[in-house]
């Protein structure tokens, strides 16, 4: 089936011209985004280039996402205690929990200087969206001041958004399927005491095969990382088995109906260069699932785990040492402060140890035998922490003509965790 066009415009429901990005802040766009809205909303963005079309994207998000975008910058600046009180909760990723292991983990995971190196290092076209998404939302904000959504208006968490927010925002979605769903594991290792040390005791006792093996899968149910409600459907057809000899693709998601985990459709445009449309979720300026005029895909959530658990041989009597191929290894303590209001708006701040080896986090899961005792810890390696291919990958996807093509764009493995299906017109 060859992917169908938007249908022509309809009674306008609102329709606007936004100045070039070079005139906002962060922005250095050389033109105007013109965002359409046809009568169900969906916002039809159309720019002279990668950056203004961001910023397009940035500003008609905010319209209809505005206090959900900057609920979710609070949880990538780990602030969430601050705002909200250490006894709410909060989304990370697509798990809930509470909000200061989200802090904790935000705080100990996020390496600003790392990311902007990062960043900088990218491609031409991902710096360009990620300033003119910035711009975008903090031009909304702008224009919008004391005006916002009644669960947001004047509320002191509203901020705009720094290019540091931005990297840190992307990262969130990047180790959602890893790191950032067992961050409460993570907080919650520590060494074993000295006295369990001392007598080389194991501080937890190790449980029976089975009950290890029925406690990991809970946990991993529990963090969505194993029989996942995300797991999306597909079905892709190749011109030999329909019925007009043309590819047909049916997309069918399964992604939360809240949170920046809620696909947000889109029709974007670069006369001459861009013309897809489709959906994305977190703070994207990118279609993510959709089609163009030749091709189109869509995604279901892979079974692969993108991370690695390491069992460390500590050495003997040094609970925070542990062996590679012989030799002792230290693991580095990093202590992260977060503030918390309590109840009578007083804000006090607040410090945790979290400990690091050079494959990633210690981490600690009781119920699955994960503990971290005399003679042995773990350890978690993230695959997908630091990646920022995935611009890249959906650019290549919304200016690919064929199949083809999209094995291509897929070439540099920017799609973290999930597995694509395509279908083309064929030639």
């Amino acid at each position: 089936m060859t992917p169908q066009r938007h249908s022509p415009l309809l009674p306008v429901a609102f329709a606007c011209v936004l100045a070039g990005c070079s005139s906002m802040p962060g922005g250095t766009g050389s033109g105007t985004a013109t965002i359409v809205r046809t009568t169900h909303g969906i916002p039809h963005i159309t720019a002279p280039d990668m950056e203004t079309m961001a910023f397009g994207v940035a500003y008609a998000h905010a319209q209809d996402n505005v206090c959900q975008t900057a609920d979710h910058l609070v949880t990538a600046r780990g602030e969430r205690s601050l705002h909200f009180g250490e006894a709410a909760g909060g989304i990370l990723g697509v798990r809930g929990l509470p909000n200061p292991q989200i802090d904790i983990f935000i705080a100990a995971h996020m390496d600003d200087a790392a990311l902007a190196k990062l960043w900088s290092a990218s491609s031409a076209a991902n710096q360009a969206q990620a300033r003119g998404y910035v711009a975008g939302y903090n031009r909304f904000l702008q224009d919008n001041a004391g005006k916002l959504p009644p669960a947001c208006n004047g509320k002191p968490w509203v901020q705009p958004m720094t290019l540091a927010d931005y990297y840190r925002a992307t990262e969130v979605v990047q180790v959602q399927a890893g790191a950032g769903a067992l961050a409460d594991a993570i907080a919650a290792a520590t060494p074993p005491k000295p006295e369990a040390t001392k007598t080389g005791g194991a501080g937890q006792p190790d449980l029976p095969e089975a009950e290890r093996v029925a406690g990991a899968q809970s946990l991993m149910r529990e963090a969505g990382l194993l029989d996942s409600p995300l797991g999306s459907n597909a079905w892709a057809f190749g011109k030999d088995v329909t019925a007009n000899g043309k590819g047909m693709l049916l997309g069918n998601p399964h992604f939360p109906w809240v949170g920046t985990s809620r696909f947000y459709q889109m029709h974007l445009t670069v006369p001459g260069q861009y013309d897809v449309m489709g959906a994305s979720i977190g703070l994207s300026a990118v279609v993510q699932i959709g089609f163009n005029k030749d091709v189109a895909w869509s995604h279901t959530v892979s079974t692969g785990k993108r991370f690695t658990l390491h069992e460390l041989a500590l050495v003997p009597g040094q609970p925070t040492q542990y062996l590679l191929d012989g030799q002792p290894r230290t693991m580095q303590p990093k202590t992260v402060k977060y503030r918390v209001k309590d109840a009578s708006g007083q804000v006090q701040e607040k410090s945790h140890t979290v400990w690091r080896t050079h494959f990633g986090p210690v981490l600690v899961m009781p119920r699955a035998g994960l503990n971290w005792n005399a003679q042995t810890a773990y350890a978690l390696q993230d695959a997908n922490a630091g990646g920022l291919r995935s611009t890249e990958t959906y650019l290549g996807f919304a200016q690919a003509k064929s199949v083809d093509d999209m094995r291509k764009a897929l070439g540099n493995l920017g799609t973290s965790w999930v597995n694509t299906l395509a279908a083309d017109r064929p030639t």
